[in-house]
């Protein structure tokens, strides 16, 4: 099997702070072609592994409300604690 597809139906959870919203400044132009924000990569990020899969991926994004780029914040979220333990 290759790599990819095994990497598709593994189960995977990406979280992003729904507050993450600093628009992202770097000395290459192209990177505003990724998002803006880190909410917004993680977003399009997603978006372009369903293109990718198609409807077999099984992996998650969850959005954590009220949270910027802060993983004390996010691991100790509702739905960090799910990631973590799969479990609410």
């Amino acid at each position: 099997m290759k790599l990819s597809t095994r990497y598709s139906l593994r189960p995977v959870i990406y979280l992003a702070g729904g507050n993450d919203t600093d628009h992202l400044h770097s000395a290459c132009e192209d990177d505003d072609f990724q998002g803006i924000s880190r909410l917004q990569r993680s977003h399009n990020f997603f978006e372009s592994l369903k293109i990718i899969f198609g409807e077999k991926i099984v992996h998650e994004r969850m959005v954590v409300d009220n949270v910027i780029h802060d993983h004390t914040l996010m691991f100790q979220s509702r739905l960090g604690l799910f990631a973590i333990f799969n479990h609410l």
